[in-house]
């Protein structure tokens, strides 16, 4: 499932947690594997994975030990790295130059 702009926050802490777990699956780790290279506790590795909240240092430090801390700097990305767009003010309307005119009343 794709995370969206429209979901819910529980929504998104329970795909992060799944996709967190099916990582940690795919390089034949279990819990008790990541807790201990990770410094975090097995309690907070199971509710991670089952979508509750918990503290951003523990999800750096899971990101770390699954080698996934690159995909940190999607999350914000370093200010140096923006591209702004220069502010474009609207063309001004070409206005010609107010003629003197140079015509007398004869007297």
């Amino acid at each position: 499932m794709r995370i969206s702009v429209y979901d819910s926050l529980d929504l998104i802490l329970r795909e992060l947690g799944k996709r967190i777990q099916e990582y940690r699956v795919k390089m034949n780790m279990t819990q008790c594997d990541l807790a201990t290279k990770s410094g975090v506790s097995l309690r907070t590795i199971t509710a991670i994975e089952n979508g509750k909240n918990s503290s951003v240092e523990s999800l750096v430090r899971i990101l770390k030990t699954l080698n996934l801390e690159n995909s940190l700097n999607s999350i914000v990305p370093d200010t140096s790295e923006v591209v702004t767009v220069k502010q474009i003010t609207p063309k001004k309307r070409y206005k010609a130059p107010k003629r003197v005119s140079t015509w007398k009343w004869e007297e």
